[in-house]
């Protein structure tokens, strides 16, 4: 091989490494049409106190609009399957943000910062709003990919489902 051909195929290969770790395939646990549940609270503060749930939960990634990576994570007696089975929605917001540098202005990390709104249906009522941020790994490896944190699924799955429930709201 020319050291031309060497370069391009490293250049696939390491783009193709990268692709591979930041892939979120997202949720595959709902059978139904998600474009309905993509709502805004009535209010733009939680209505209730404590923070609570309504029902089985569907998480759903409002950046991307489609279902979330951490619907999978909930438990059974959480997670909604299919519509009808809906009491309250969780959307969420992630962020990424620059954090400094691992090797002086060579490479850089990135923390992840995530955020979800608990929204009660039919009603569109604000049950909760929480949050959560992870740093980079303390160090990076050759070929320096792991700069990003990973995103705080198993915590924000955790949260949402330890919200009380409240019972499902009457349709």
């Amino acid at each position: 091989m020319r050291p031309l051909e060497i370069v391009v195929v490293a250049a696939v290969v390491a783009a193709g490494v990268w692709v591979w770790s930041r892939w979120d395939g997202g949720g595959a646990e709902f059978d139904g049409d998600i474009a309905a549940f993509f709502v805004a609270p009535k209010d733009e503060t939680v209505s209730v106190a404590p923070f609570q749930r309504r029902g089985r939960v569907l998480v759903l990634d409002a950046d991307n609009r489609r279902l979330d990576g951490i619907h999978d994570r909930l438990p059974e007696a959480v997670r909604a399957r299919t519509p009808d089975e809906v009491g309250t929605v969780a959307l969420v917001k992630c962020t990424e943000s620059f954090s400094g540098y691992y090797i002086p202005f060579l490479v850089r990390g990135y923390n992840t910062s995530c955020q979800v709104e608990v929204v009660a249906l039919p009603s569109r009522t604000f049950l909760a709003n929480m949050g959560t941020s992870l740093s980079p790994p303390a160090r990076v490896r050759i070929p320096l990919w792991n700069r990003h944190a990973p995103r705080p699924e198993q915590h924000l799955a955790e949260q949402i489902a330890e919200l009380p429930d409240m019972g499902r709201e009457a349709r």
